[in-house]
């Protein structure tokens, strides 16, 4: 088997287990819980999915997009990478906890709930440290550090979730689990970076400034698109009560294995992707044959994934069938994920990310407004619907500004080469 093939494979691993655990512990926790104390958590896993993506700052995408600009630096890089994300990810922990604070916290006097929050904010700012880490293994070809950290970290959160949300209660179960389990990686971690400083790692300020200007859209177009995933359970916690967000977010958590899976296909596909310098006739090529893939492989599980819920919610958890008519709609919604990431795959081999911000944006803008007015009408309907239509709407915009992009850089290089000859 060739070096290439292996590491492939072996962080597929990776992304198997820790998709797979992930998953499989919102399958079992509605066996163990209440649909209010489950409701309660789908909450709390959509404010951690948002706060990821405020405190991560694009970490992981960026490291492996400008180590390929960069890695006649890796001295250099590394260090600087780090420490420019950190330098914003500080202050953005500080700031989701305050945010949690307003929102999630019914009494400004609840002092369990304020301690809550900051257990939350700092697993979050952990967990964006740890996938930004087996960013830099995966740059590095770690596979080993990889697996290891991967698997252990997904599997002692699996098993303190279910043991701690029956011991302690749901919602602490679940935070103080996500928290322990991160820090379970972290000795690790620091150990590894030692190897790095012994590396003589060396701080450039530039190289930090770029990772937070490369990192800015993808930042402002992740929180938009993790808004919406938490705006509608606000929507439904907030006007039907948390019995209804149980429903909405198994049945969305079902269909949504698409996206672990695309997501699994996307993450050992991007170091090879990202190997090219801009887009160009070979990377246009091996982007195809990554988006063929995804849809292959969200196609492929759709019919499955709908009778799987059909037979779980009529035969062990009836309380959630009444999920069963939106699958249809959250499997379209998760089907077009492919075709969005291609268009976005293309503004990040053009370095023409800067619209994306805008594009999520008015996506969440438009799925926050039809749920502000569909979710009393039509309950978890109309919040599925909104969140199909707002999906395809950002798809259809991405692709349109992505591929005149490319007939923009492409006319700019003919123009190129038309003066060349002339001179």
């Amino acid at each position: 088997m060739n070096t290439s093939r292996s590491i492939f494979l072996s962080y597929s691993l990776g992304e198997v287990v820790a998709k797979g655990l992930n998953l499989l512990l919102v399958f079992v926790l509605p066996f163990l819980l209440t649909q209010e104390e489950f409701g309660r958590i789908a909450l709390l896993m959509a404010t951690e999915a948002i706060g990821f993506v405020l405190i991560s700052g694009g970490g992981g995408p960026t490291f492996l997009r400008l180590y390929g600009r960069l890695k006649k630096y890796p001295h250099v890089f590394l260090l600087s990478a780090c420490l420019g994300w950190l330098s914003w990810a500080l202050p953005a922990t500080l700031l989701l906890f305050t945010a949690c604070s307003v929102i999630l916290t019914k009494s400004s006097n609840d002092g369990s709930q304020h301690l809550l929050n900051l257990v939350l904010a700092i697993h979050i700012l952990f967990l964006a440290f740890r996938e930004n880490v087996f960013s830099i293994l995966r740059i590095e070809a770690n596979i080993r550090l990889y697996l290891a950290l991967k698997i252990l970290a997904h599997s002692a959160k699996f098993l303190l979730a279910i043991t701690l949300t029956q011991s302690i209660g749901a919602e602490e179960g679940y935070v103080w689990a996500c928290l322990i389990s991160n820090l379970i990686g972290f000795a690790t971690l620091i150990s590894y970076g030692r190897q790095l400083l012994h590396k003589r790692h060396r701080f450039n300020r530039v190289i930090a400034g770029k990772v937070l200007q490369f990192g800015a859209p993808l930042l402002l177009s992740g929180l938009s698109i993790a808004t919406m995933s938490f705006g509608d359970r606000f929507l439904l916690e907030w006007r039907l009560g948390s019995k209804e967000v149980a429903i909405y977010s198994l049945a969305s958590s079902v269909a949504g294995a698409n996206f672990f899976l695309l997501n699994m296909l996307t993450l050992t596909c991007l170091p090879n992707l990202f190997s090219f310098k801009r887009f160009c006739t070979e990377s246009a090529r091996y982007l195809r044959k990554m988006t063929t893939w995804g849809i292959a492989c969200v196609l492929g599980t759709s019919v499955f994934l709908y009778f799987l819920f059909m037979i779980v919610g009529e035969f062990y958890l009836p309380d959630y069938n009444k999920g069963l008519p939106i699958m249809p709609i959250l499997l379209a919604k998760f089907g077009l994920l492919p075709l969005f990431l291609h268009g976005q795959y293309i503004l990040m081999l053009n370095s023409r990310t800067g619209s994306l911000p805008a594009i999520s944006f008015l996506a969440c803008s438009l799925n926050v407004g039809l749920n502000w007015l569909w979710v009393s009408l039509f309950g978890i309907v109309g919040a599925a619907w909104a969140s199909l239509i707002s999906e395809s709407c950002s798809v259809i915009a991405v692709n349109a500004i992505a591929y005149r992009s490319v007939a923009l850089a492409t006319s700019i290089r003919a123009a190129h080469g038309r003066s060349k000859l002339l001179m």
